[in-house]
């Protein structure tokens, strides 16, 4: 997991590395560390299995803005386990990591926002924390109501024990401070995948 202080360009680097069950905790220290600081205001989320374009958080900075625009993200993707594979591995499909709040009867949690407008800046209800922008303000304001618990993981009644980036989104929107992705800003994700016969289509080889 990689972060980064900025103003225009990039100031200082915050390296902070940890096993999944300390993610919570790394993300935690990271953002104190952030607020204790002088001389940045936004906070620049990069995980280290992501690719990204050279001038990405330029992009990212044309577009976000401190009031109306403090949390922005780049376009993500995520791996999700479809159905058992028989072999005791899992098919697995690649889902966009944009999320939008879905109620169906008494069941509500977030849901994948699949066919999301392309190109384009579009306001979210969550988003991961592998690469996304953040305005020290929408952290201070989550520290006011939430204390220092920027990302905790939520339990919830129909999701169970929420990821903890999408746990910070719920904080984020419950202080009332709007989430945003660019899908025209592009990223590339590193993850496990497991291949078998029926992913490999040779030209040669007959349907």
């Amino acid at each position: 997991m990689r972060s980064a202080l900025t103003t225009r360009r990039l100031l200082r680097f915050l390296p902070n590395w940890c096993g999944s069950g300390g993610l919570v905790a790394a993300r935690n220290e990271t953002v104190a560390r952030f607020l204790q600081m002088d001389g940045a205001e936004w906070l620049w989320w990069i995980d280290s299995d992501m690719g990204f374009e050279t001038d990405a958080l330029d992009r990212l900075l044309e577009v976000a803005h401190p009031k109306s625009r403090p949390m922005v993200g780049g376009l993500c993707f995520a791996q999700k386990g479809a159905e058992p594979d028989g072999f005791g591995g899992f098919r697995t499909r690649v889902v966009p990591a944009l999320y939008r709040w879905h109620q169906a009867g008494d069941r509500a949690g977030f849901a994948a926002w699949e066919n999301y407008p392309r190109n384009t800046l579009t306001e979210v209800e969550g988003t991961g924390s592998a690469f996304v922008l953040i305005h020290r303000s929408v952290f201070e304001a989550v520290l006011e109501k939430h204390g220092p618990r920027w990302y905790d993981r939520v339990p919830h009644d129909t999701l169970g024990l929420v990821g903890e980036d999408l746990s910070f989104c719920m904080r984020v929107l419950d202080v009332g401070i709007p989430i945003h992705v660019h899908t025209g800003i592009t990223t590339t994700h590193r993850k496990p995948w497991w291949i078998g016969e029926a992913d490999y289509q040779h030209p040669d080889m007959e349907a």
